[in-house]
């Protein structure tokens, strides 16, 4: 891919930087740790075998500025904050972006690696790519500049409103989307040249690629593809704060029980165990609807629509819809939430409408077994002494007469 790009650049005399650039990339996978260069290789036997267990999300790996995951992989250079050849792991590799650069300077070079995330940030920008089935891939800056996206040759770019643009292609099919923020909703720009795409983005303004994920790889709702697009229409307004995916099972694969994506300013926790669900966020931005999906080993019940869903310890109410529930504007104020139910797991959705911090518990329904009388200890056994006295005094009425 490389060597084509150089010859299409020979016109315009950068041979030697790309020329430099393959040796720099050459020398560096030489050096690289063997299990990654392994797996870099191995992508397409390790998707097969990661899609049989229906996981939700994979691990990410890194080692001298080469990045794999069981979902993606792709190179960083951390002096610059570029990115080389982002793919998506599939039935057929799907490689997105050739290239992406910042405009900005890098100032510092600070790399983190947990479980399925990888975070760059490299000062002027905050790369976070995560390892799951939307491979989503968000870029932060902290200052004015523009982000250049050089799409693979197979693709297509086409725009869908003012903030989203698709993405199509043999076995592709994806969305980049600026979300709107609360203070800044018109300080951004696209211009498409051919399969160039440059982006101007404001302070502390953020870029998200997510592609249309693979069915196996989710927890499969009734409607999936009607509901994502939704969801991604949802994020571009700016009222979808974050996606969370937890998964118990396979977890000699996946150390971590939980996988969270923000695609605001939000601060997100989430703890788990088997039965019980807990999210912590915080933020000063408005509103936000919050996603969970969650794998059919966390419950054991098999009543998953009738699991409960409780926000700072109080009861909420059911939205009437998923378009509803995805908008925390449109409810006066209260706050609702959303089950659906999938073949895999269950998807449960928050809508927040006033932010500080909250707490979010989604546990396993009451037993349809246990009811209020039972709760008093000997109550049956009193009730049935009171109908033998009355049933007594009826008959010795009836012989007096």
């Amino acid at each position: 891919m490389l060597q084509e790009k150089m010859e299409l650049l020979n016109q315009t005399g950068l041979e030697e930087k790309i020329e430099k650039k393959l040796n720099e990339l050459e020398e560096k996978f030489n050096a690289t740790q063997e299990k990654i260069k392994k797996k870099w290789r191995e992508t397409k036997k390790i998707y097969r075998e990661f899609k049989k267990m229906h996981s939700l999300y994979g691990s990410i790996d890194y080692d001298n500025g080469y990045a794999v995951g069981d979902l993606i992989k792709f190179t960083l250079d951390e002096s610059s904050g570029e990115i080389l050849s982002y793919t998506l792991n599939r039935d057929g590799n799907v490689t997105i972006f050739d290239f992406i650069s910042f405009s900005g300077l890098v100032t510092k070079s600070k790399l983190l690696v947990h479980g399925s995330v990888l975070t760059y940030d490299g000062g002027s920008i905050i790369i976070s790519a995560h390892d799951n089935p939307t491979g989503l891939l968000k870029i932060k800056v902290r200052e004015n500049g523009t982000l250049t996206l050089d799409l693979s040759d197979n693709l297509k770019v086409s725009k869908i409103n003012d903030n989203i643009l698709g993405i199509s292609g043999k076995n592709i099919s994806g969305r980049i989307v600026l979300p709107l923020c609360d203070n800044n909703s018109s300080l951004y720009s696209f211009v498409i040249n051919n399969n160039t795409i440059k982006v101007t983005l404001a302070k502390q303004q953020c870029l998200l690629f997510l592609a249309k994920p693979v069915k196996d790889l989710t927890i499969n709702i009734p409607k999936m593809e009607e509901y994502e697009n939704k969801t991604i229409e949802s994020i571009a307004k700016g009222h979808v704060g974050a996606r969370i995916m937890v998964q118990l099972r396979n977890k000699t694969q996946v150390q971590n029980r939980s996988h969270i994506m923000t695609y605001a300013n939000l601060n997100v926790r989430c703890s788990v165990k088997l039965g019980r669900v807990v999210v912590n966020v915080s933020s000063n931005e408005s509103g936000k609807t919050i996603i969970v999906d969650i794998d059919n080993a966390t419950f054991n019940t098999t009543g998953l629509d009738k699991l409960k869903v409780l926000l700072d310890n109080q009861s909420i109410k059911m939205a009437s819809s998923y378009s509803d529930v995805l908008d925390p504007t449109d409810d006066e104020g209260e706050p609702e939430y959303l089950i659906v139910v999938g073949s895999n797991g269950v998807e449960v959705l928050i809508s927040i409408p006033k932010f500080s911090t909250h707490t979010v518990v989604i546990t396993e329904p009451t037993k349809e077994s246990i009811s209020t009388t039972r709760e008093i200890p000997g109550f049956t056994f009193i009730v049935m002494i009171v109908a033998i006295i009355l049933l007594s005094a009826i008959l010795q009425k009836r012989k007096t007469k």
